[in-house]
């Protein structure tokens, strides 16, 4: 509205700030999402250097939520351009593609000694180490990677000179495999589709959503009303109301008292056409854990029916 004013969070403000890594706190970051009205703020969670976590603000519904450590909060860069349709976010996780194994040979009769950034390989590997490509002497993503300077074939004696742009940290043993290394950090065009897509392929991104508990000593499950009931409660059977693409999961997460253990039932699978799920589960407090994690798979949720009875008297 044109003035500067604190935003009230009454939701997730101690969950941010009592588990951001404050040595890492400069990778904080924030970015929009305009089709939701979201503004997302990155940040190191627990003992993590990198962004995975985030807290998010609905700037038309007014509330707050976090992504709950979820693979699209680890990104550590973004911006919302008036080119593509969605926001672009880097990942950190470095994603390596090795090539064949190549292995070092010792140096050719009538032929110099290899400098300290220098290898012989056998053949003509000039087609896979292109100069500006990374190798390494391993597939480790961890190991140390060096970029191609030169590859010179020498068609007489079958073998091929590969220069590297730097020193090798030690000198690569006869027999020692070498890799050619291509990716590196992606950048995500998010917010597009259902799916991850990259270079390896298509996988679906998990998803999930979880109620909040259900009981009778908290009230009946349409509501916060105590009921004067100390008792169990005892799920019989889920009628789920979706507008679903793929199969989903149910799994039902219960306690025995409000501060004990919390445990997950078997998994309960139902499809788009499904009126139904039976179970037979009983917890002093219950919450609904719905999932989806196939290929194009979508879900917007409606209003839930369960059968519930009463179960045992608590423990």
């Amino acid at each position: 509205n044109g003035a500067v004013s604190v935003v009230p969070n009454d939701k997730n403000v101690n969950w941010l700030f009592d588990n951001l890594n404050f040595e890492q706190r400069q990778k904080v970051w924030a970015t929009k999402v305009p089709r939701y009205n979201e503004i997302w703020f990155f940040y190191p969670r627990g003992t993590a250097t990198e962004c995975t976590d985030a807290i998010i603000y609905n700037v038309k519904d007014k509330l707050w939520y976090d992504a709950g450590s979820a693979v699209g909060a680890q990104r550590s860069c973004g911006y919302t351009t008036e080119v593509f349709p969605t926001p672009i976010w880097c990942d950190w996780n470095y994603v390596a593609t090795f090539g064949s194994a190549y292995p070092v040979i010792a140096t050719p009769a009538g032929e110099p000694a290899p400098n300290a950034n220098q290898i012989y390989l056998n053949g003509d590997v000039t087609p896979a180490f292109v100069p500006g490509r990374n190798f390494q002497f391993s597939t480790s993503i961890t190991d140390n990677f060096y970029r191609v300077q030169s590859a010179t074939y020498n068609a007489v004696k079958n073998f091929t000179l590969v220069t590297a742009a730097t020193n090798f940290v030690s000198t690569p043993a006869v027999g020692q495999n070498t890799y050619t290394v291509s990716n590196g950090f992606t950048v995500w065009q998010q917010e597009y589709g259902y799916n991850a897509v990259s270079d390896d392929g298509t996988l679906a991104i998990p998803a999930s959503m979880t109620t909040c508990d259900i009981s009778w000593i908290g009230g009946t499950p349409a509501q916060d009303t105590a009921q004067g009931v100390n008792r169990r409660i005892h799920l019989r059977r889920v009628e789920p109301d979706f507008l679903q693409v793929g199969d989903m999961t149910l799994q039902i997460a219960g306690r025995g008292f409000a501060r004990g253990q919390e445990s997950l039932s078997q998994v309960f699978n139902f499809g788009p056409n499904d009126g139904k799920v039976d179970m037979r589960v009983e917890n002093r407090e219950s919450r609904l854990v719905f999932g989806s994690n196939t290929i194009n798979g979508n879900f917007e949720m409606g209003r839930i029916m369960i059968t519930a009875e009463y179960g045992d008297e608590r423990p």
